[in-house]
């Protein structure tokens, strides 16, 4: 039985004694995960993918009152982060990454500065949510 939970990634038992040698091949496989993803997320095609969907995002018109409305309507921002975002957007702090026409781009910046206001959890959901936007 201990056996068969092991293979299926089953919980192990709090008492059994791992060697240093299962520590060492557990950090080298966690590495390569993140050599492997960081290759990936860096990928030339990748790169390119981005930089076309935030040009996208940079060339298209938006009007901020309707993209509130549609903030608020996805009920993923509460009202004292539309009001935030709202501040934001007219105010256009360039150190906030919000300059230049109204396009969506300025907007997801908008949503992203919102979010950088918050603790870790709540800001990699609503950065989430900003980035869903500009698909």
């Amino acid at each position: 039985k201990f056996l068969n939970e092991v293979h299926r990634g089953g919980r192990m038992p709090e008492n059994l004694v791992l060697s240093q040698d299962t520590y060492d091949k557990e950090s080298a496989a966690q590495a390569g995960v993140v050599t492997d993803s960081m290759q990936h997320l860096f990928d030339t095609d990748n790169m390119k993918k981005e930089v076309e969907r935030i040009q996208r995002a940079s060339d298209t018109p938006m009007d901020f009152e309707a993209g509130v409305k549609e903030v608020k309507r996805s009920k993923h921002y509460g009202e004292n982060e539309l009001t935030m975002l709202t501040q934001k957007l007219m105010n256009g702090n360039p150190d906030d990454g919000i300059q230049g026409e109204n396009t969506r781009w300025k907007f997801v910046q908008g949503l992203t500065a919102v979010a950088n206001e918050y603790n870790t959890t709540r800001r990699n959901e609503l950065i989430e949510y900003a980035s869903d936007l500009m698909k």
